[in-house]
């Protein structure tokens, strides 16, 4: 009496000797080893297939995980440098605005980027009551740290940008975080 045979592929009883399975049509290969036994005789085994690499869901759960790692890994390596984002700012400003912008810079100390601008119409306007010029400067300040709000920097937060009072190096006219107000001297 041979032993009890089950489709590779569905798991259904089988015939023994079947070569393929009559419920899902499976072909049935059988690898057979022969050995031979002390006393002199052969014997030989028949072996239900291995199952196949690609059929274990381990290997699956392994591959997606090296696949993220690669992707995060990828990601973080093309994340904007400080200094180009604060040349873009620079660009921006001087394209759209009726500002002479000193400098861009990424602050490490305080993991912003700082705008210095020169005493210019806009600002005079802003300190008279006439705010339209400073206005326009903050919505490009503004439109400029939305770009930035989802980018990743280790040692800066890129859509932080802060619009310093010309002639100081703390006095703040302006402070913008994703795009978002955070402080301004309209509210002054």
């Amino acid at each position: 009496m041979e032993d009890k045979k089950f489709c590779f592929k569905c798991g259904k009883e089988i015939e023994p000797d079947a070569e393929f399975c009559p419920y899902c049509g499976a072909k049935q290969t059988i690898e057979e080893s022969t050995s031979v036994n002390t006393n002199g005789t052969t014997t030989t085994e028949k072996k239900s297939p291995k199952k196949r690499w690609y059929k274990r869901w381990w290997i699956w759960i392994i591959a997606v995980v090296i696949i993220l790692l690669i992707l995060s890994s990828i990601g973080n390596f093309f994340s904007p440098d400080p200094k180009d984002v604060a040349s873009d700012i620079k660009t921006t400003l001087q394209q759209d605005n009726a500002v002479d912008v000193v400098s861009v810079k990424a602050d490490k100390s305080t993991g912003t980027i700082k705008v210095k601008v020169k005493e210019t119409k806009a600002i005079e306007q802003l300190y008279e009551g006439y705010p339209a010029g400073f206005k326009a400067l903050q919505r490009d300040l503004v439109n400029s740290s939305k770009k930035y709000a989802n980018k990743k920097n280790d040692d800066f937060d890129l859509s932080y940008i802060q619009l310093m009072k010309p002639g100081t190096s703390h006095k703040i006219l302006l402070a913008v975080d994703k795009g978002k107000i955070k402080y301004t001297a309209l509210d002054n």
